[in-house]
C-alpha cells in the first residue's frame, strides 16, 4: 500500500521495517538548524525516511502533540497493510 508523505513522496507501507521513538532535536545555530521534533522510519531497500516538524520554542507542546498523532496515524496504516508489523519502539 503506497503512503504520501506530507512532503508529497510515497512510500510502500508494506517496506517499513522500523518506526523510531519519537526525537527532539536543536542546533547550535538557531538559524540555520531550527528545532525540530519527529521519528524516522528505515524502510526495506530505501535510505531512511525522516518525518519532523520543525517549531519554535515556544510552540514544543503543540509540535510533540501533532508529531505523536502523525506516528500513531502511520503506524496504525502499516499495521493495517502488514499485521505481523510490531512496533517495538512504541
Amino acid at each position: 500500500m503506497k503512503y504520501t508523505l506530507d512532503d508529497g513522496s510515497t512510500i510502500d507501507l508494506n517496506r517499513v521495517k522500523f518506526v523510531s521513538k519519537i526525537w527532539d532535536s536543536s542546533g547550535e545555530n538557531m538559524m540555520l538548524n531550527p528545532y525540530k521534533v519527529g521519528f524516522t522510519l528505515r524502510v526495506k531497500g530505501k535510505d531512511d525516511v525522516e518525518i519532523a516538524v520543525p517549531y519554535q520554542f515556544s510552540e514544543w507542546g503543540q509540535a510533540k502533540i501533532k508529531i505523536k498523532q502523525k506516528r500513531a496515524e502511520l503506524v496504525d496504516k502499516i499495521r493495517q497493510c502488514n499485521p505481523r508489523f510490531v512496533d517495538e519502539s512504541s
